[in-house]
């Protein structure tokens, strides 16, 4: 229901979703793409310039329960940062990870150079019934494919083994 309400008013205000991407929209003019806008659930992120976000966030702010919160500085786990001058935008997971290390209690963890720790296989220990039902470990799987899918691909393997 929500989703397409949105969609109804983004439709109205002059974006076009992609049909590769339905939750990415373009606001075009001239044949040109000169603002974009991602939606994850109840999360908009609104990219172009500065007088164009804040136009369109108005618009949204009016006819929705939103919060404006300006330049994104942190969105779904990912660090955000813009360098108007340099025209670059670097993404980090830095503050996801520590958040990780923090929920699980690995914050004393021995860290390694490569996502294997130096051996390619993974051994396999029995592991008494107990300690298996109090660790959260489709939880800490599910944590770590997100951050395969954002900004780390080079554990995928290790992950995609673990969730064997």
């Amino acid at each position: 229901m929500w989703n397409k309400t949105l969609h109804r008013h983004l439709v109205a205000l002059g974006f076009v979703r992609l049909e590769s991407d339905h939750g990415l929209y373009g606001l075009h003019e001239q044949g040109e793409i000169v603002m974009l806008l991602t939606v994850y659930v109840d999360d908009l992120l609104l990219m172009g310039t500065s007088q164009r976000c804040e136009a369109v966030a108005t618009q949204l702010v009016t006819s929705f329960e939103l919060l404006a919160r300006g330049p994104v500085k942190y969105l779904l786990g990912v660090e955000v940062v813009v360098d108007r001058e340099l025209s670059t935008v670097f993404f980090s997971q830095a503050a996801y990870i520590e958040e990780l290390l923090r929920r699980f209690h690995m914050k004393d963890c021995r860290g390694v150079a490569t996502p294997e720790g130096g051996t390619s296989d993974i051994e396999q220990e029995r592991v008494d019934a107990t300690q298996i039902d109090t660790l959260p470990y489709r939880e800490i799987i599910g944590a770590l494919q997100y951050l395969v899918s954002g900004s780390r691909p080079d554990i995928a393997h290790v992950v995609r083994r673990l969730g064997q």
